[in-house]
């Protein structure tokens, strides 16, 4: 009972871009070389669960990992069945956060924690918020699994008499390579059979024409060169997951601005390549480079300048910034 380590921290060593020069390295030098601290699962003893800790913030999951050290330390009472108010489960695990319904943290962050209990506690009922369920990936992710969750209200509570808790595996942002890879394999390799036949094209461009932040806004203007260089420009959020994955599974190139979009590279063969559109000088968002680097996949980026100082701001890519990118690809 209590804090189980399952993988030992590491050190990850990242490819560098393909374009990065000296006057880029202020902005990936700090994420080259990364320290993943060891990933833990927490096994709990008659724990009362709400709606409400599945979506925690920070604040609330920093009480509710307290609450787990008390209990490792024998310092918490075990609870006990409140009569005709508290439904009961005999086991259950808890995966999610308030992060989990934007599709990189679900792709990256809870995806893998799926795969962890379909492979060591399948027996486990995977506790999941009813809010959640109405996001479409999040329904598709579990009907492709072939699982079934059980579903939290915000005012719902339960008691579990056991209760596995697998908080963030990795700090945000750094997943860690294995866990990519083996999202990668679950939906290449396993659904194969099920992957639709969608005509194939070798360079796709990820638009964020239908988004309110971080959009191109001149992108209208670029995609006369989009086109003419082979570019389909796409908006993925048209697509279920298993319709990107049959769209992207034959692509070489996948492009775009930072944004959700860009997690469908994890649908990408080996060897194809990353090229990210990012806001000029920010040295901040870089989970889609670490993401491709523990794919295995080049990466290239273009800076765009922020139409304003707010950094999900609007972004003007220059189309000669797109044409020199273009050229390591």
């Amino acid at each position: 009972m209590g804090e189980i380590t399952i993988l030992p921290g590491r050190l990850v060593h990242r490819t560098r871009p393909i374009n990065l020069f000296e006057e880029g390295e202020t902005l990936f030098q700090h994420e080259l070389v990364k320290e993943l601290p060891p990933s833990s699962v927490w096994d709990l003893q008659n724990w009362r669960i709400s709606g409400l800790d599945l979506v925690a913030g920070r604040k609330e999951e920093r009480a509710f990992r307290i609450r787990a050290e008390q209990q490792q330390g024998n310092h918490l009472p075990a609870e006990l069945p409140q009569a005709g108010r508290t439904n009961q489960l005999e086991n259950a695990v808890r995966l999610t956060d308030w992060k989990s319904g934007n599709f990189f943290h679900w792709i990256t962050e809870v995806v893998p924690k799926i795969l962890i209990v379909k492979s060591k506690f399948h027996s486990f009922h995977i506790l999941l918020p009813k809010r959640l369920w109405r996001v479409g990936f999040v329904r598709e992710t579990f009907e492709l699994l072939g699982l079934e969750p059980y579903l939290l209200g915000s005012g719902q509570t339960i008691l579990v008499e056991h209760l596995i808790w697998i908080p963030d595996l990795s700090p945000t942002g750094n997943p860690r390579p294995e866990h990519l890879q083996d999202v990668r394999s679950f939906f290449r390799d396993e659904l194969r059979p099920h992957i639709p036949d969608l005509p194939a094209t070798e360079r796709i461009w990820v638009s964020r024409r239908k988004a309110r932040r971080r959009h191109i806004l001149n992108e209208p203007l670029l995609e006369d060169w989009l086109r003419a260089n082979d570019f389909e420009v796409i908006c993925l959020e048209d697509f279920t997951m298993l319709q990107a994955l049959g769209k992207l599974q034959s692509a070489r190139v996948l492009a775009g601005p930072h944004g959700a979009g860009l997690t469908n590279m994890v649908f990408l063969e080996p060897e194809s390549s990353i090229w990210e559109i990012r806001r000029e000088g920010d040295r901040a968002n870089n989970c889609f480079f670490s993401m491709a680097s523990g794919l295995g996949l080049p990466y290239a980026f273009s800076e765009a300048r922020g139409l304003f100082t707010h950094r999900n701001s609007p972004m003007w890519l220059s189309r000669e910034r797109l044409v020199a990118t273009s050229a390591f690809l």
